[in-house]
């Protein structure tokens, strides 16, 4: 499992110019399947993205077409980890 650590780097306005397309990148994160929960930091300094079935590898060619990384909006930082105990039917792996 990876979480993804956002923190956003470009004024309001930027970031607003670019959400649009942002949120329809991380749409197609869920439609695939790959993300399973997100939402915003406290303070509205950035966002985190819990993703699952994806190489680090693959991750991080998806970053690569989020277009907050593409305009310089967020940086990301990519933690990878392997879950060893879950609650309900959160995913392992």
């Amino acid at each position: 499992m990876i979480i993804l650590k956002s923190t956003y780097i470009a004024d309001t306005a930027t970031l607003e110019s670019h959400l649009a397309a942002h949120l329809e990148w991380v749409e197609a994160g869920y439609a695939n399947g790959n993300f399973l929960s997100s939402g915003l930091r406290d303070g509205g300094v950035g966002a985190v993205i819990m993703v699952t079935g994806l190489s680090k590898d693959e991750v991080m060619g998806l970053l690569g077409r989020d277009p907050f990384v593409i305009n310089k909006v967020s940086d990301y930082e990519v933690v990878e980890f392997e879950t060893m105990r879950t609650e309900g039917g959160f995913p392992q792996g």
